[in-house]
């Protein structure tokens, strides 16, 4: 798909990142597996049309892997990606309008401009135990 880069080392898929040119000739483009806990997709609207009214209900949810998605509002950083041992993968630029959906293994970032991020990811978060350094 034009505009999608998945960052995949043996295996793996690490991250999906949708760079700011992403174009698709269909109506919905679901870019995960359904397994994933977070689900990402780009869908196209034509003016006039609407989305039906809906709620999703409660439902009990146990969540084996935190994901993370990330949209680059203002700047450029670099994501450093990383396998379960905590050794280098690879690399690769965001700028601004870039999104980012990370899968597994580990993650950093260098700040390369002065970058304003939106994040999302599953809560409720601890700051204390729900992120290991290295």
């Amino acid at each position: 798909m034009n505009g999608v880069e998945v960052i995949i080392e043996n295996g793996i898929t690490y991250a999906i990142v949708i760079r700011r040119n992403f174009k698709s000739e269909e109506k919905y483009n679901f870019l995960t597996p359904e397994e994933y806990p977070l689900q990402l997709g780009a869908n196209y609207y034509q003016v006039g049309e609407t989305i039906r009214k809906h709620h999703h209900p409660d439902k009990n949810l146990a969540i084996k892997n935190v994901q993370e998605f990330i949209l680059v509002n203002k700047g450029k950083m670099r994501a450093l990606f990383f396998d379960d041992n905590r050794e280098f993968c690879r690399d690769t630029i965001l700028e601004q309008g870039d999104m980012i959906l990370l899968t597994a293994g580990g993650h950093g970032f260098e700040v390369l401009e002065e970058t304003i991020l939106v994040e999302i990811k599953q809560g409720p978060y601890d700051s204390e135990s729900d992120k290991v350094l290295f």
